[in-house]
């Protein structure tokens, strides 16, 4: 029989650090200053609240110009998780907030314009958020332990929730920590994808993840990116380990991009088109003035939705790729603020930010660079010997996060460091972990240990039902890690 005392003891511990670092991380949702986007959040989340609750879909309406970036530029789920809670906790009598940060002003004089949400709306939006976090540290536990163990998930949840990077966007009017945690949720699944080869609920499990990322793309639309990748790698790793036919894989790709697309597709009124205003006539004679002017050269680009309104309404799913090239602008307008630009060698600052300055503890590196080697010397001996791990997936997940934002990280904002951080800290909790191992098989390796434990167990005879056994004539084990048990 299992002794109960380890488990217990590791719950108890466990959920004692975990309480205290919730409670921290709770303490900063009043002490976190206001940060600048915060009001464009919250205006936007109550007018798209608003349009969801009143079944308006019309699509200028959901442009929202007056919005500025924090309009059409955004999928809307985030905002409509802090609008929903915003309904439930501000009282219906509190005049509804829109006012967006005047950046040409200082902070003092938003405040007195009226530009800074009142307590009694910031507090609640930023209470949601910090509800996202804890659950985010869960999902990063349960990651852990269900890829490798239980002390690994428990150190990467305690290390994440110290994070203050971490804490600060936790306790913030804003959307990324639902980001990250859909993320979470979708690496959570794919850990179960890795169960065995050709497993019968591999396609559902695909159907989860799928899910996953469409909600992660229906916050932010760099979801579908970051887990796509990461799916199409895991894919890719049991193909190469099992074997896996085509077929197989190819199914797996289209169920996981379909349910995403589904998701992404449902939960974002301005990609629809209007259905009510589809005039099949109207739509065949624009084809056909478009067709005519293609044919003789005479085709302008200029004042197109107004020229072609029908086709211009069927375009409207368009949107959601169409996206990417506008944030793309979006982020080569904003590095004309010298502010946000890297200022010195970017690789170096990139960094020097992720794994030093936005570090959880000192020298935190050293423990993320023994994490890798590890991570990855498991990773490579388990491909050479076609044998699937689950600790491939949370793996892949750092490096999908990391090589995203080498890519393509354009402004040096510490938010987009995120993703990234949360994924590192499974690799520095193995550090930890591996370190420890090491430590503990190396002391009891020592022979000064060996005898004194010899010599302690010659004095204490073992009792059996009335008989005695001299411990002495028993071997001793092998040093075993009892994190291992």
């Amino acid at each position: 029989m299992k002794n109960p005392t380890k488990p217990t003891l590791f719950i108890i511990l466990f959920f004692a650090l975990y309480s205290f670092a919730c409670i921290n991380l709770i303490s900063y949702i009043e002490k976190n200053e206001v940060f600048v986007d915060e009001p464009g959040w919250v205006s936007s989340a109550n007018y798209y609240t608003n349009l969801l609750l009143h079944g308006d879909f019309q699509h200028q309406k959901w442009e929202c110009t007056q919005c500025e970036n924090w309009g059409s530029l955004n999928p809307h789920l985030g905002q409509w998780i802090i609008g929903l809670f915003l309904k439930v906790q501000v009282p219906q009598q509190e005049p509804v907030f829109f006012n967006l940060y005047n950046f040409q002003i200082s902070m003092d004089e938003n405040i007195k314009q009226g530009n800074i949400p009142p307590r009694q709306i910031l507090l609640p939006a930023r209470s949601i958020s910090a509800i996202f976090g804890i659950l985010s540290g869960f999902l990063i536990f349960f990651i852990g332990y269900f890829s490798n163990n239980k002390w690994l998930g428990g150190i990467a949840a305690l290390l994440l929730l110290g994070n203050q990077l971490f804490i600060t966007l936790s306790t913030q009017a804003m959307t990324d920590v639902y980001y990250n945690f859909f993320l979470l949720c979708g690496c959570l699944s794919s850990v179960f994808l890795l169960r065995r080869c050709q497993d019968s609920n591999s396609l559902l499990v695909s159907s989860i993840y799928g899910c996953f990322a469409g909600l992660a793309s229906s916050v932010k639309i760099t979801g579908l990116l970051l887990a796509g990748l990461h799916f199409v790698l895991i894919i890719l790793y049991i193909k190469m380990t099992c074997k896996l036919p085509i077929k197989n894989a190819i199914q797996y790709l289209a169920v996981f991009f379909f349910s995403a697309l589904i998701i992404i597709y449902s939960l974002n009124p301005y990609f629809w088109p209007s259905f009510k205003e589809i005039n099949g006539e109207q739509v065949i004679k624009e084809v056909k003035t478009i067709y005519s002017e293609v044919k003789t050269g005479e085709m302008k680009t200029e004042n197109m939705q107004e020229k072609y309104p029908q086709l211009s309404n069927l375009s409207h799913p368009l949107e959601f790729p169409y996206l990417f090239v506008r944030w793309n602008k979006l982020m080569d307008n904003q590095l004309k603020n010298y502010a946000w630009t890297w200022k010195e060698n970017r690789l170096r600052v990139l960094h020097e930010s992720l794994f030093i300055g936005l570090s959880t503890f000192p020298l935190e590196w050293c423990f993320f660079c023994i994490g890798m080697f590890f991570y990855g010397r498991t990773c490579v001996n388990a491909f050479h010997k076609r044998q699937l791990i689950k600790s491939v997936s949370p793996f892949l997940f750092f490096l999908v996060n990391y090589v995203f934002i080498l890519a393509f990280m354009k402004i040096s904002w510490d938010r987009y460091y995120l993703p990234p951080i949360i994924a590192s800290k499974l690799i520095v909790a193995a550090g930890i972990y591996q370190t420890y191992t090491l430590i503990y098989a190396f002391i009891l390796q020592n022979p000064f240990i060996q005898k004194a434990q010899k010599q302690r167990n010659e004095k204490k005879p073992l009792s059996v039902e009335g008989l005695t056994i001299d411990k002495s004539s028993i071997p001793l084990e092998t040093a075993s890690n009892p994190l291992e048990k």
